[in-house]
């Protein structure tokens, strides 16, 4: 299929679920050598006949607020869960505040006495989602009806406290229960460090609780010559004309959430800025020539819109590339870009998406979606 390949030995929905209870997890530590806070980032990878999904697990504190308060940890989706890999990411929390502290030896920087003999916590704070596909459920295969079960769940009982961010597009009925912050309307959010929540950077959302004999009244009557959208906005208070400043509003801020739907419906990308870096979930594509075309292809996967994903990758870099260098996806390899100038990456990552539209729309045009 012109440069891109279909695999003789590709793997099918049905194949991937009957496998899935085999799936296995791997915890590596990778640096991100090109942050200047030398923060280490935690991968946990699903290998052994899974979906190849990547999840994410870094430290919101930096050398500079070392001392000053306690290390906060942020993970990127939903692995599998186990005992072991809760010990590991423990034991990856408690090294990265050795490596503080040998950090801060090594500068000579005086350790201020306060706080003496109160230790040091390290908490995971957050799990931020960025598509419904990223949630690891346990299958049981082999029976009449498959059994399928959040691991949300015994992620939450293993880390109490712990705070779960998904958009509402995306949160299934079993997660409704588990979800602490649900991320409604269009966005972009930004992480206010002081409460632990996502809010608006931009135009607030507003919900008018309109009764069906209103909504129907409003929009239904072609003869009554009224304008329901100028009544929502007056009800709700809005200024249509209002300029609001969204690059301010995202100053200083450590995550920013951006919706980005096409993938799913409720997909969303997380920039941290200050360590240059996004995590896309499958929203940009993969740094390849050949995709997959079998069951777990970034295509035959998309449930809410190819060209839908295509145009959010493209604001996305659009917006928020001279806040990133750095994109590590759910799926496929890191994308490495700190050593191009702001429009190199531009470039880079639209011709990237374009090929990915060219293909997805070669594949469209086949009728096999």
């Amino acid at each position: 299929f012109g440069g891109n390949m279909i695999s003789g030995q590709g793997v099918s929905v049905d194949d991937w679920l009957s496998r899935t209870s085999k799936a296995q997890t791997k915890f590596t530590i990778i640096p991100h050598i090109t942050n200047h806070n030398n923060n280490s980032i935690g991968l946990i990878e699903i290998e052994k006949g899974a979906l190849p999904l990547k999840h994410y697990i870094l430290s919101l504190s930096s050398h500079t607020e070392y001392e000053k308060s306690d290390d906060y940890y942020v993970m990127i989706d939903v692995p599998p869960f186990s005992s072991e890999l809760v010990e590991q990411i423990r034991l990856f929390m408690s090294n990265q505040d050795a490596g503080f502290k040998k950090e801060e030896k090594k500068k000579k920087t005086a350790i201020s006495t306060k706080g003496q003999g109160k230790p040091r916590r390290h908490k995971l704070r957050a799990i931020i989602v960025t598509n419904k596909k990223s949630v690891h459920y346990s299958e049981a295969p082999g029976t009449v009806y498959v059994m399928r079960k959040s691991d949300m769940v015994l992620w939450k009982e293993a880390f109490p406290g712990v705070e779960i961010i998904m958009h509402r597009n995306d949160v299934e009925q079993d997660l409704r229960g588990l979800v602490t912050q649900v991320l409604d309307g269009y966005g972009p959010w930004a992480l206010n460090e002081s409460t632990g929540r996502f809010e608006e950077t931009g135009r607030k959302m507003k919900v008018l609780n309109w009764d069906r004999e209103k909504i129907m009244r409003l929009y239904n009557d072609d003869n009554n010559g009224v304008n329901a959208t100028e009544i929502a906005l007056r009800e709700a208070g809005v200024d249509p004309n209002e300029i609001i400043d969204v690059r301010a509003n995202e100053a200083k801020k450590r995550i920013l959430a951006v919706f980005t739907p096409g993938h799913t419906m409720g997909s969303v990308c997380y920039v941290m800025p200050f360590l240059h870096l996004c995590f896309s979930g499958n929203t940009i594509p993969e740094n390849t020539d050949r995709f997959r075309f079998d069951g777990l292809g970034p295509i035959s996967t998309n449930s809410a819109g190819l060209s839908r994903q295509v145009e959010s990758a493209h604001k996305l870099v659009e917006s928020y590339i001279d806040r990133f260098h750095t994109i590590l996806p759910a799926q496929g390899n890191a994308i490495i870009l700190h050593e191009c100038d702001e429009q190199q990456r531009r470039s880079f990552l639209d011709r990237l998406i374009n090929h990915f539209d060219k293909v997805a729309k070669a594949y469209t045009n086949l009728g096999i979606l």
